[in-house]
């Protein structure tokens, strides 16, 4: 089954000695996503258009131009929010992710307009 990645992937990370979360924020965002050199990887632009600083980055990461849309896929990066049928979505890139891959929803922060409750999403990951 394809993971449906709706929180950072592990890796070893420091913990906050006065609040025992895991501390990420020395990790830039590629990183957090897990992305290497040579992924395939698909720009959804589901809700909104994926912003150009991030495919920047990714890309460079990559070393490679965005996936295909003939190609499998390691990562898709999806657009969502309150009003994306990600079910849909999320059946229709399954099909192209390959076995070790994922997806990444990337939804609006709680409290913006479109907020979707992340832990709403984990039983579609199908």
């Amino acid at each position: 089954m394809v993971p449906l990645i709706v929180s950072s992937q592990e890796h070893s990370v420091e913990r906050s000695a006065d609040s025992g979360h895991r501390d990420y924020s020395h990790r830039s965002t590629v990183d957090k996503l897990g992305i290497r050199e040579g992924h395939a990887v698909s720009f959804v632009n589901e809700a909104w258009k994926i912003d150009d600083e991030l495919r920047r980055d990714v890309l460079a990461r990559t070393g490679r131009p965005p996936a295909r849309e003939d190609e499998p896929v390691d990562i898709a990066l999806i657009s969502a929010d309150s009003e994306t049928d990600v079910v849909s979505a999320l059946r229709e890139w399954r099909r192209r992710i390959r076995p070790e891959g994922g997806i990444w929803v990337l939804t609006p922060k709680r409290g913006q307009p479109g907020y979707v409750n992340q832990s709403d999403l984990i039983p579609d990951g199908l």
